[in-house]
């Protein structure tokens, strides 16, 4: 499935990476952490999307593939970040979460991203949903 979301998460994490690595490894420039933080931030806008996108299109949430739980962990990846930095400004922790997000969307995409009928063991909504977010809890 190809979704302008799912670039837009993939290039956004990619120069956010960049950028952020920059800001630690060379010139500690200020604007070089906002504007990776912005990216970063925009990436996560566009996971989220094409979170929804997906749910929508499946009718039930999204995590039942390898593909799914590896975007969606790019997603927990950076919301935790952010909320840590927002409670102890730890930006030195930014080009690690940004690249770490690189990398679950790079796993990702080695994996089948069609939409396959779901098994009959996870049609249950409900159950799925809580399966899911505890095993990344």
């Amino acid at each position: 499935m190809t979704s302008p979301f799912l670039d837009a998460a993939w290039l956004s994490c990619l120069v956010s990476s960049l950028l952020l690595s920059l800001w630690l490894l060379c010139w500690r420039r200020g604007w070089l952490l906002t504007t990776g933080l912005v990216i970063y931030g925009a990436g996560l806008l566009s996971s989220s999307l094409f979170i929804a996108q997906r749910w929508k299109s499946l009718g039930h949430p999204p995590f039942t593939s390898t593909f799914e739980s590896l975007f969606l962990l790019n997603l927990g990846i950076g919301v935790t970040f952010f909320a840590v930095h927002l409670r102890a400004r730890l930006a030195y922790l930014a080009p690690f979460a940004a690249f770490a997000s690189l990398l679950a969307l790079g796993f990702s995409t080695l994996f089948e991203t069609g939409i396959h009928p779901i098994m009959p063991a996870l049609r249950n909504n409900f159950w799925l949903t809580i399966h899911v977010s505890l095993c990344f809890v």
